[in-house]
């Protein structure tokens, strides 16, 4: 582990504005621009206050600061790619591997890593966490049901709930670990997943902390490699979904919806954005949505009724607070904006 501030060398891609720059409404500069390990794709990816957290490929993660100063590095070499990450304010972290063989690893306030928790011919897509104790995650069918997991000790340990009273899933239905970005928790007992791959993409949510869950039909673009890739819950019934194709990623009929009343219903907010997003985020009023994907990246500042292009760099992850952007992605690119509505 590495524990000393580091400020990453390559120069060509760190840069800092001096002014922001205003697009209606959107105000914003770039705080930071280059990488968390140069080559090693990131899609974890947490921000909260002024920390921020990056996970990625071959067991690396990073925590920074939102000057994009390096606080610490590290990795566990059995680990094939950390794809969702959560740090709670002792200073531990929650990190999932996203592979066949999915495993829970927990980083203790000293940083001693341990894996907590591993069952092969699994995969987990990500989790969420309620507080800094209760977390949920979700992951590919198992043994012919959704594998639903819980945690009462901030990732310390988790628990497989078998008996979850949950829909059984539709031929080659799965979820997408693609940003860590495919669940939400929302209010005290309240979730949401999306789910892809399959003719009819649904969202699943629970309102008892994974007890029970209700399975609601959307109408994204569905298929093999089409669905929900991620969604941003601002309660426990508004809220948006995206995803599209990432093999026919210029594709944008139907790739982003949003919804007033928990999935019943869906308005299609897609006009404006140029195709298949892997990430969506916003503030937790949902004034600011930002999308990113295979195409771009966009903003919207009306529940997504408007999307506007924000850069044409392209992202897998995204996390807002109320004064940040950051994002991460292929190759393990980081940037870091500092932005004001």
């Amino acid at each position: 582990m590495i524990l000393k501030p580091h400020f990453f060398k390559l120069l060509p891609l760190l840069f800092v504005s001096l002014f922001f720059i205003s697009c209606k409404g959107l105000k914003y500069n770039s705080v930071y621009k280059g990488y968390s390990v140069e080559g090693v794709h990131s899609r974890g990816l947490w921000a909260k206050d002024s920390t921020i957290v990056v996970s990625g490929a071959r067991g690396h993660y990073s925590v920074y600061n939102l000057k994009g100063e390096q606080l610490m590095l590290d990795s566990m070499a059995q680990i094939v790619d950390f794809r969702d990450v959560a740090m709670f304010e002792d200073g531990s972290i929650a990190l999932v591997d996203g592979s066949n063989n999915s495993s829970f690893v927990y980083v203790n306030p000293d940083g001693k890593k341990k894996q907590v928790y591993k069952r092969s011919a699994t995969f987990v897509d990500g989790f969420d966490f309620w507080d800094d104790k209760n977390g949920i995650a979700y992951g590919d069918p198992f043994n012919s049901r959704f594998y639903i997991l819980t945690t009462e000790n901030g990732g310390s340990k988790w628990r497989y709930k078998s008996r979850a009273k949950i829909d059984l899933p539709e031929k080659e239905e799965a979820g997408f670990a693609a940003s860590g970005t495919g669940i939400q928790c929302t209010g005290d007992s309240a979730a949401v997943f999306g789910t892809g791959g399959c003719t009819t993409p649904r969202i699943f949510i629970t309102y008892n902390r994974g007890d029970s869950w209700e399975g609601k039909s959307t109408p994204m673009t569905g298929g093999k490699t089409s669905g929900i890739y991620s969604l941003y819950f601002w309660s426990e019934t508004e809220g948006v979904i995206i995803g599209g194709d990432y093999l026919q990623p210029e594709k944008n009929d139907s790739i982003c919806f949003y919804t007033s009343d928990a999935g019943d219903n869906w308005t299609n907010i897609s006009d404006g954005l140029g195709g298949y997003c892997s990430t969506i985020q916003g503030r937790s009023d949902g004034q600011l949505l930002v999308a990113s994907g295979r195409v771009g990246t966009y903003y919207s500042l009306d529940k997504g009724k408007k999307w506007k292009l924000l850069s044409e760099d392209k992202y897998y992850s995204c996390q807002i607070t109320d004064t940040h952007i950051v994002f991460s992605g292929k190759n393990g690119v980081l940037e870091i904006i500092e932005y004001q509505l």
